[in-house]
């Protein structure tokens, strides 16, 4: 059995008996990507707050390579405590029991460059992670204090109510769905170009036989009908 190829020239051909096809699937991908993503998705929304944290006090000579590695590694410290239980439930108290420590946990997400923890809360209600936000900037020195008994944390930057989800990215999603619906008509309008074995060309049966064509009969159906002069000459 012959093994079939197909020419550049075939998957252009075959791309455009199927154009219409494409384009609707298309169309069909890159609309149901927008609906999901606006109606079926819950937005979710995200501040950021940021502390400094520091080992101990400054001597008179000022900042030196030792108090900066001591805060860092002090701020590593402060960062695996801003997420455990006894932070989470001083939060907890201070928002009066709105949310459970284990609630609060999940929104928070913490990380750290040198001496400046970062913490990002997120949540489908913009108010209610500002207000989270808000009590972690206020619980959060004295709590970790208690249990790390050791350096200083202030906060640097507040929480901001969000004007817009962080998540979905809509449009970011329309282009992927744009993107996958021409990707698989595409696909298959090869595939289906690979099962036909419709014989239109003399270079289809060549490859399809291997063996050359010798000649063809001409289509009769398309010559010119005779003129009336013609055909009073052969009566």
């Amino acid at each position: 059995m012959n093994r079939v190829e197909l020419t550049l020239r075939d998957v252009i051909a075959s791309l455009r008996r199927c154009l219409i096809w494409i384009c609707l699937t298309t169309l069909l991908f890159t609309l149901g990507a927008w609906v999901y993503s606006e109606y079926f998705v819950t937005p979710l929304y995200t501040t950021r707050i940021s502390m400094c944290v520091f080992s101990g006090q400054r001597g008179e000579a000022g900042v030196t390579t030792g108090d900066l590695s001591a805060d860092a590694a002090v701020a590593n410290t402060y960062r695996i405590l801003l997420t455990s239980q006894p932070v989470l439930a001083a939060v907890s108290d201070e928002l009066n029991g709105e949310l459970p420590p284990a609630a609060i946990g999940e929104m928070l997400s913490v990380s750290s460059t040198a001496q400046i923890l970062y913490v990002t809360v997120t949540g489908s209600d913009p108010a209610c992670i500002v207000r989270v936000a808000d009590a972690l900037s206020e619980v959060a020195p004295t709590a970790i204090g208690e249990l790390a008994r050791a350096g200083e944390m202030v906060a640097v930057d507040r929480a901001v109510m969000p004007k817009a989800p962080s998540y979905p990215n809509i449009p970011s999603n329309v282009a992927t769905g744009f993107l996958l619906g021409l990707l698989l008509s595409c696909v298959v309008a090869v595939l289906l170009a690979l099962l036909d074995t419709t014989v239109r060309r003399e270079e289809d049966l060549e490859r399809a036989f291997d063996i050359p064509v010798l000649g063809s009969v001409p289509n009769m159906s398309s010559a010119a009908p005779q003129s009336g002069k013609d055909k009073k000459r052969r009566r």
